[in-house]
């Protein structure tokens, strides 16, 4: 039996004995969820990778960065698949997410330093956009700003899932430059900045142990690394935003693109998409 007769079985068990009395759009998505599981199959007999958004009937290119990081093998068609299978794969590329960096000492703040405010002292001034490296060594400037970077592609990825650099399997070198090219653009750079310190800042970010753009990095590894008294967290996330502020119309922080909104349509999509699967097996073609 073909996928056509598989086809009609399904339409068979949702009610529609009469194709002519279905409704148009509904038959539409059942035709369309038809084809994407022929290809998919077709796809998996002929040896290539699937695209691991279910609704895709297009051949795997790239893996998610994260994972690949860890030895997992997750592949996208593309990054539109990759955001659209955001919510699914959340979790689990979470979870495998360990172990990805160098053990590396603790810091903790001198006593005192947040004593007006409770806040980093980064963040008690509005008025100095370059105190995020005021009385650091060149070194330890270089770490926060390449530190800043890894966490806002972290934030972009997990609150977002907008994969780019390493998260989108790409060499995340153009990626930091960008971010680097905005960050001078808005005179944040230290005041003793120049060509030199722009290279040094460069290697570090593909040769350093920790402050690594080919590490991932979260949160937790953050104030793990410095100490969550530090506030460095704080002050990574505040650099960020003042360097990619202006630059999108949508904050990272806001999840509301994951928000559940499914509509009765949505839901009998589903439902016809996993019972073409089992009815396929059925058929023998899967």
């Amino acid at each position: 039996m073909g996928s056509r007769a598989a086809f009609h079985l399904m339409l068979q068990d949702l009610g529609y004995v009469e194709t002519t009395n279905a409704d148009a759009d509904h038959m539409k998505k059942l035709m369309r969820l038809a084809n994407v599981v022929e290809a998919r199959n077709q796809l998996q007999a002929d040896g290539r990778d699937l695209c691991r958004n279910q609704e895709c009937g297009e051949a795997a290119t790239m893996q998610c960065g994260r994972c690949k990081e860890n030895g997992i093998a997750v592949w996208y068609c593309g990054r539109d698949c990759q955001r659209k299978d955001y919510k699914g794969h959340k979790e689990a590329c979470k979870a495998g997410v360990v172990g990805k960096t160098p053990p590396a000492p603790t810091f903790a703040a001198p006593p005192g330093a947040f004593a007006s405010s409770g806040l980093p002292p980064f963040l008690q001034s509005n008025d100095e956009p370059k105190s995020w490296c005021k009385g650091l060594s060149e070194k330890r400037a270089y770490k926060r700003f390449i530190d800043s970077y890894r966490l806002r592609i972290e934030d972009d990825y997990t609150m977002r899932g907008d994969a780019s650099g390493l998260y989108g399997g790409e060499d995340p070198l153009p990626s930091f430059l960008r971010f680097l090219r905005k960050a001078r653009r808005k005179d944040l750079m230290p005041d003793w900045w120049n060509d030199e310190k722009e290279a040094a800042l460069k290697k570090m970010a593909l040769t350093d142990k920790w402050a690594n753009i080919k590490y991932a990095v979260e949160k937790s590894d953050i104030t793990e690394h410095y100490g969550y008294g530090s506030g460095e967290h704080f002050i990574l996330r505040g650099l960020a935003e003042q360097i990619e502020d202006g630059e999108d119309d949508e904050s990272p922080y806001e999840e509301s693109d994951y928000e559940d909104d499914e509509s009765d349509d949505d839901e009998l999509a589903d439902y016809a998409y996993n019972r073409y699967l089992e009815l396929s097996k059925k058929a023998g073609f899967d």
